[in-house]
């Protein structure tokens, strides 16, 4: 567990930090190691050397490791991402870390998930951050802790896990135990985080929740009848926030089919923009509808053509086509590079999963789709891949 400490002057608390730290150095390690992120995380301590036991790490997994940490805080931006290499412990990183930020580090640098195309790096400024937090902060009056079931290394999960949790002054529990209170220790005061898929799960599986939790989900719209479905279980309230890596939060409702309450610090720029509290303009990820100046509704993402044999293609517009297979239950669509060009790929889920089927899809796709949109490679599977974000995610 995460507990608040005395306040550093910097955007985190120095357990909030330890917990950001100690996630990106396990997915560091379970990529090189081939291994689980939350094995990984079960051999950290903030205050273990990290090149002894259990952890272990060599020289490339440390090297690795605060190369991941400098990038994420851009530390080097200060001219302090040596001090690492110095250091053997969690916890000394952390105060390399809030030292940095003490002495003007700009933001964090978060990657996306990729769910619409290769995952990039988006930056996000101490001072945008620190407005979002300020509207959070007096949405969730009365949190006790935060509960959090997504990654902190990912925008959504670190603005509602350690920044929020150290601007409350309020204990974090996350990875497993944020799973077992979840599902044996909830109490009044509770603020539960998590994305659609998840909800479904808890929906389906827990009891009564108790009286005064409070849940958010993201990363993917929520299905309306979630709401309606954990009310009658108990819960007090959901908040379902609209935003994206390169935004941030953008707005806010709790309840289906409402629009979306702008965040405060955003601005309308046209139909197709929002413009940040310091003047800069930033593309929303999606065509949305205004209804008046601080309410919108997203109505489809802005995915670009691209160009296949010279004709443009929208790898949205073709899973949209697809879905209306009667023997596909669910598909994705991405583009995929060839000896002779781009082309498309699909991810299908079919209702039934036999010979018969997936040459009847064949067939469908042969006949409604011309050359350049029809997936030149079709995966098949029982469900979409996803992150541990519960975004859809690539497939090789």
């Amino acid at each position: 567990m995460v507990s608040p400490r005395e306040c550093t002057g910097a955007p985190l608390t120095r357990s909030g930090c330890e917990a950001l730290i100690g996630e990106l150095i396990a997915c560091e390690l379970a990529d090189q190691r081939g291994e689980d992120v939350r094995s990984m995380q079960g051999l950290l301590s903030p205050d273990a050397p990290m090149n002894d036991a259990p952890l272990r790490m060599d020289s490339l997994e440390f090297m690795a490791a605060a190369q991941a940490v400098n990038a994420f805080f851009r530390l080097h931006a200060v001219g302090t991402e040596d001090y690492l290499l110095r250091y053997r412990t969690i916890g000394e990183w952390a105060q390399v870390v809030l030292e940095t930020m003490r002495q003007g580090a700009d933001g964090i640098a978060f990657r996306s998930g990729g769910t619409t195309g290769a995952p990039s790096t988006r930056f996000q400024s101490w001072a945008h951050l620190d407005s979002e937090l300020d509207h959070l902060a007096s949405l969730i009056n009365g949190t006790g802790r935060i509960l959090l079931l997504v990654p902190c290394r990912h925008i959504y999960g670190c603005i509602w896990g350690p920044l929020l949790a150290s601007r409350l002054q309020v204990p974090l529990l996350s990875g497993p135990e944020a799973d077992a209170a979840v599902h044996g220790g909830l109490q009044a005061g509770d603020l539960v985080v998590a994305f659609p898929e998840r909800w479904e799960y808890l929906a389906a599986s827990l009891g009564p929740f108790p009286r005064g939790v409070v849940g958010v989900t993201s990363t993917a719209p929520c299905p309306e009848h979630l709401w309606p479905t954990l009310a009658g279980a108990g819960l007090t309230r959901l908040l379902e926030i609209y935003g994206s890596s390169e935004t941030g939060g953008i707005g806010w409702r709790d309840a289906p089919g409402e629009p979306f309450h702008l965040f405060g610090h955003w601005r309308p720029h046209g139909n197709a923009a929002l413009v940040r509290p310091d003047g800069f303009p930033v593309d929303l990820p999606d065509h949305v509808i205004w209804e008046g100046d601080a309410r919108l509704r997203p109505s489809g993402r802005r995915d670009k053509a691209v160009q296949i044999a010279g004709v443009n293609v929208v790898p949205s517009a073709v899973r949209e086509r697809m879905q209306q297979c009667p023997d596909i239950e669910a598909c994705a669509v991405r583009t995929r590079q060839t000896a002779h060009g781009q082309r498309l790929k699909a991810f299908v889920v079919p209702r039934t999963d036999d010979e018969a089927t997936r040459e009847r899809i064949a067939a469908w796709l042969h006949a409604q789709l011309t050359a350049p949109e029809r997936p030149a490679a079709v995966t098949f599977g029982d469900v979409l891949p996803r992150n541990d974000m519960g975004k859809l995610s690539d497939w090789s």
